[in-house]
């Protein structure tokens, strides 16, 4: 997972004291103004792992009013279903049967169910002290319900705590295909032009697509223009598996597509995947 380097000296952050000084200058020092400043440090932050910050983020609740964050950075959804589940947030499971479509609150756009969301912060902390626990535990106490209250004193007693992310949790597959739905680093553009101006490769007859190996930096092709027989060669191949592994079968990359619900491009559609002696050819 990309991880946020920030010094004292980075342009952001001395941009940030300069505005407070510059506020404190006039003697301002209300909230509204010095959060503006922050905000856009946040943004700065933000900005190289494609966040967007939404300032008074409502947090949906099914039924009752919604609360409010001051802020929040949110990332597309398969990027963000892929942190609940790596969380242990949502399961698998509860996607495939739509369990955590009746859950109260939500993480961006996935939905949670604030039941099992309340219990696994209480195992990873060892506390109570989240909102999300008190509403969890307002809930339970509403309906009755002794069976939370049970899980959730078998929770704060644990003598090891689990960890909070958990990479074994989802394999490779749909961490390569949220990665590079749109080409790496989201270069979905730079990439049509390779095909168009046939940097990356030649065009040959039947509408195939030669792709020289390529080499250092080279950008491949986003995975949303695959057909979905054709994007399960291609992971297989990229991430040196067989097609008729599992993880790579055109069944289970199907079925990650829909569950990161990744939206494919009408054209160019590569529709085979093939290896030649010269490189990989893409059958469009």
């Amino acid at each position: 997972m990309p991880s946020l380097i920030l010094k004292p000296t980075h342009k952001a952050v001395t941009a940030y004291y300069d505005s407070l000084a510059k506020f404190a200058k006039f003697g301002i020092k209300h909230e509204t103004a010095v959060r503006s400043a922050f905000q856009e440090l946040l943004e700065s932050c933000a900005r190289p792992f494609d966040w967007k910050l939404v300032p008074e983020y409502a947090i949906r609740r099914k039924g009752r009013a919604e609360a409010k964050a001051d802020g929040a950075l949110l990332d597309n959804y398969g990027r963000t279903l892929l942190i609940c589940l790596l969380r242990e947030e949502v399961s698998i499971d509860d996607l495939d049967k739509g369990r955590n479509e009746a859950g109260e609150i939500s993480v961006g756009e996935v939905r949670l169910d604030e039941r099992k969301y309340a219990l696994r912060i209480a195992k990873v902390s060892g506390t109570v002290d989240d909102w999300i626990v008190h509403f969890a535990i307002t809930q339970a106490n509403n309906k009755h319900d002794t069976a939370f209250f049970i899980e959730l004193g078998r929770a704060l007693a644990r003598k090891q705590r689990p960890p909070e992310i958990d990479y074994e949790r989802i394999g490779i597959v749909p961490r390569f295909l949220v990665d590079y739905w749109c080409g790496e680093h989201g270069q979905y553009g730079m990439w049509l032009n390779q095909l168009a101006e046939a940097n990356a490769g030649d065009w040959r007859g039947n509408n195939v697509f030669v792709w020289k190996q390529a080499p250092n930096g080279l950008l491949m092709p986003p995975l949303c223009f695959f057909a979905s027989s054709a994007l399960a060669t291609y992971c297989a191949l990229e991430l040196g598996k067989k097609q008729s592994d599992k993880d790579t079968s055109a069944t289970a990359v199907r079925k990650w597509v829909s569950r990161l619900r990744l939206k494919t491009a009408g054209t160019p559609k590569i529709r085979e995947v093939k290896v030649a002696a010269d490189g990989i050819c893409f059958v469009t």
